[in-house]
């Protein structure tokens, strides 16, 4: 009986921390999967030429390097964290972003993803940030965030930008939804802002 109770906890413990993460994808591409496998390593080896320096400004080494593509479907703007050195091209870190013109149907993407993701993965810390965007000296642009750090270490990011009219010049600032999903890894390397 003293084994079968033991063997009883340690199967319902190990699924309580096991998370299985394969259903966490922006365009069918998730973590830890082979960059290659969805782009040429021609274009590959191109963009981690292109980007290589863009975090050297923030005093951050080039254990990650982070390559950005246009959208294949959902989202219209792609980013993928990689290590420039891994032959593999082994995913740490993906992003998509997606326009809007109507920024409450932003949040209303935001909060049906939230649910959805609170659904699967029930056991999991969050925390919010809604104010200004800390690029827009007026205040008058503003971030709604929600973070949620699963028990693996894996944290997702949920953010509508809504920025002031002043800020969308040539293409840029435009009003967005976006996804981050980040591993622990990566999170060492890159800590989140809050």
């Amino acid at each position: 009986m003293k084994t079968l109770l033991t063997l009883f906890v340690l199967l319902f413990s190990s699924s309580v921390v096991a998370e299985d993460i394969s259903d966490l994808k922006i365009d069918g591409i998730g973590l830890y999967e082979n960059l290659s496998n969805h782009y040429s390593e021609i274009i590959i080896k191109k963009e981690v030429k292109k980007y290589i320096d863009k975090y050297a400004k923030f005093g951050l080494d080039h254990s990650f390097i982070e390559l950005s593509f246009w959208g294949k479907s959902d989202y219209e703007a792609l980013a993928y964290f990689i290590k420039p050195e891994d032959p593999e091209y082994i995913i740490w870190g993906i992003n998509g972003k997606k326009r809007y013109i109507n920024i409450n149907k932003c949040f209303d993407e935001k909060d049906n993803i939230e649910k959805q993701i609170s659904y699967v993965f029930p056991d999991t810390k969050k925390s919010y940030y809604n104010g200004p965007h800390n690029l827009d000296p007026s205040g008058k642009s503003t971030v709604e965030s929600t973070f949620i750090l699963l028990q693996s270490g894996i944290n997702i990011e949920l953010t509508c930008y809504d920025f002031d009219r002043s800020m969308q010049k040539q293409g840029e600032n435009w009003d967005h939804f976006a996804i981050y999903i980040d591993s622990k890894e990566l999170l060492l390397w890159l800590p989140l802002p809050n």
